[in-house]
């Protein structure tokens, strides 16, 4: 899968740094850190309209950090299934799902 977060960090940099780098401090590279913590834990669902504003923002964030993909929801048809309701009873979109858990 390529390693856990510790060693990730560990060949970058060799040692752990802090998640939260110290103020002033600009020798470490946060986005790496957050991406590879991203990976870790698996890929999100975002349930959502492709053209809503709303959904957009999750999407674009969980797929620049490459720990998420868009599950295409239309209000109305899509969000009225049992299956959908299963994961948010308010059949409200976005939903961000992760495994079983959303």
């Amino acid at each position: 899968d390529g390693g856990s977060l510790k060693e990730l960090m560990d060949s970058k940099r060799g040692s752990p740094a802090p998640i939260f780098p110290p103020r002033g401090s600009d020798n470490i590279d946060t986005s790496d850190i957050i991406k590879a913590q991203a990976r870790a834990s698996g890929k999100l669902k975002v349930h959502g309209a492709p053209p809503s504003c709303n959904s957009l923002s999750p999407v674009l964030l969980g797929m620049d950090l490459g720990c998420a993909e868009m599950a295409p929801a239309m209000p109305g048809g899509d969000t009225q299934t049992p299956e959908f309701r299963a994961l948010n009873p308010f059949h409200a979109i976005p939903t961000l799902q992760d495994g079983s858990y959303a």
